[in-house]
């Protein structure tokens, strides 16, 4: 495992936004969403359906922005610093560049007078280099998703036909908003790079279309059954156009020719607390707001009600091989997916899981969990660490970490090792192939352990003058318990500190002079920070998002975005 590697099971990149907002009961919009700096996936909610059209108008609306000066953040010394503004008509729900940060998508929607969010709004196109409006729609948010990718604005509706089940994607132009293609599908994984989106016809068919970007002409058309899940997780690209996905079994889909090559797996398990919905019935799309751009799995798989599923492990590559687990066994493939060696795991104590190559070894981190309703983490075989010879699958060390069925929260590595953290235990595996060593939590004092928290968290002091860093030689462990405490543990495990979860900051962007940093709680409050925990500048409340694109920083408000240059001298 690398040194400065911190995994945490099926969200690695967003632990803390989104464990600090389940702690503290936000709305989890954050859950719905997946933004490209922060996120992993893109949200898909089990609901009822909808029982109203939902359909983009094919219209491009009257542009509905002005333009202006609004106070941007306040210096050191509060003094408020003016930028340039942008009003909309209506309160931004979201916003978002492209890849390329070449376009800002802006998404407005109307609220009631208490501030819930209303169906209609808005989608407007901006140039982000002078921020001129290029165009408007308007738009129904319910059951609508939306992907920005550099080839265009990805829009997936319901068709309101119940009787099929059909689904509507479409392409529009980044630059004029017109419609460029359309076709009935609904959109698992895209790649810009290689100009493709790949996606079912709808939820209950196993027919898997491949259409161009750019052009929406099919590609290929070919069969992926999605019996237990709808989506793919961990998908990896190989050799250019191979493209690995796990759903009920493991596949290999060469994207440039849709030819498949498939491996039967036990990645899914029936699940005992499931509440009673079989197939996909309740399944609708939501929008959320702004998903990530380039290489994506656009969906969290949803599994029915009575299953829990993501029991297998990521996917790595290694010249013409690739490894995966799944509850039973861990698997070589080479890249045609033919099977070149498999070792047995434990009668069934497989789950989600995080692999690692290190020269001849493979390292798997089994984390006593799986995935349940499409979000909800659940108990589910037993949690250990393994290392097995990578080129013959030898089995060189196995060790059981707990000693019933519990589910990892959290690791992060250490200057020595790695700590896999529970809710009342902490365990730590030293790289010397040392026996692990537990060290009993005081859950009874500080609350059980909910999260482990990465480098790129940090705590605004007491005083509010100075923020406290994270230790960049991994000598420090953060933890978040469920009395929404954050503690910093010493390689010992001994408290060195301790802040409320309020005082929890986690970082957005980074730049060779700053960190810009988000409150963890449901407060929104953005700062940008020093390295050495100075602050520098301070967002006003009505701030709801920080976006970076090219050399700009823009501050996301209610009906305005307000941004300024960052090569802009002082």
């Amino acid at each position: 495992m690398t040194t400065n590697a911190v995994h945490t099971p099926f969200n690695d990149r967003c632990i803390i936004r989104t464990t600090a907002m389940q702690l503290t009961h936000k709305p989890v919009t954050d859950m719905q969403t997946v933004k490209s700096v922060h996120y992993l996936f893109i949200g898909i909610m089990l609901m009822m359906l909808i029982p109203f059209c939902t359909r983009v108008s094919a219209a491009v609306a009257t542009d509905s922005t002005t333009f202006g000066k609004a106070a941007f953040a306040s210096d050191a010394k509060g003094e408020i610093i003016m930028g340039k503004a942008v009003y909309t008509a209506l309160p931004i729900y979201n916003a978002e560049c492209n890849d390329d940060g070449k376009y800002l998508c802006i998404q407005t929607r109307e609220a009631t007078k208490k501030g819930v969010w209303k169906n209609k709004g808005s989608i407007c196109m901006f140039d982000s280099g002078n921020m001129s409006q290029l165009w408007e729609t308007d738009i129904k948010y319910n059951s609508t998703q939306l992907s920005l990718t550099n080839h265009g604005l990805i829009l997936t509706y319901d068709t309101q036909n119940t009787s099929d089940w059909l689904y509507t994607t479409e392409m529009r132009d980044l630059n004029t908003g017109q419609v460029v293609w359309r076709n009935e599908l609904i959109p698992i994984y895209y790649n810009d790079s290689l100009n493709i989106v790949i996606g079912y016809e709808h939820p209950f068919t196993k027919t898997v279309k491949a259409l161009n970007l750019s052009d929406g002409n099919i590609r290929w058309i070919n069969e992926i059954p999605n019996n237990n899940t709808f989506g793919w997780t961990n998908p990896t690209v190989m050799d250019g156009t191979k493209l690995v996905v796990v759903n009920n079994d493991i596949y290999v889909i060469d994207m440039s020719t849709g030819r498949m090559n498939s491996a039967e797996a036990d990645t899914s398990t029936p699940w005992a607390k499931g509440i009673i919905m079989d197939g996909l019935a309740g399944l609708t799309l939501t929008i959320g707001a702004m998903p990530s751009t380039g290489t994506t799995s656009m969906f969290i798989p949803a599994t029915v009600g009575r299953r829990i599923f993501g029991l297998n492990s990521n996917v790595v590559t290694e010249g013409s091989r690739f490894y995966i687990s799944d509850r039973n066994r861990i698997y070589c493939f080479d890249h045609d997916m033919h099977q070149i060696w498999s070792s047995e795991l434990p009668d069934k104590s497989g789950s989600s899981a995080y692999m690692t190559l290190s020269g001849d070894r493979l390292r798997l981190l089994n984390h006593g969990l799986g995935m349940a309703m499409g979000y909800a983490p659940v108990k589910s075989g037993r949690p250990f660490v393994a290392e097995f010879d990578a080129a013959t699958g030898r089995q060189l060390s196995f060790r059981m970490l707990a000693d019933k069925k519990e589910m990892v929260v959290g690791t992060a590595a250490g200057p020595s090792g790695d700590n896999i953290v529970f809710d009342n235990m902490i365990t730590h595996i030293a790289r010397n192939d040392t026996a692990p060593t537990t060290t009993m939590w005081d859950y009874k004092s500080h609350g059980r352990i909910k999260a482990v928290l990465n480098k790129s968290c940090c705590a605004l002091k007491p005083d509010g003058t100075m923020f406290k860093m994270p230790a960049y030689d991994c000598s420090e462990l953060w933890v978040i318990t469920e009395k929404d405490s954050v503690f910093v543990l010493n390689q010992a495990y001994d408290i060195t500190g301790s802040y409320p979860l309020s005082n929890m900051y986690v970082s957005l962007f980074e730049s060779a002079d700053y960190s810009c940093v988000e409150a963890c709680t449901d407060k929104q409050d953005f700062w940008l920070v020093k390295s050495d925990g100075t602050p520098y500048r301070h967002f006003f409340e009505d701030t709801k998002d920080i976006i970076k694109t090219g050399d700009k920083i823009i501050a996301v408000k209610p009906g305005q975005l307000v941004f300024l240059s960052t090569a802009q001298k002082e």
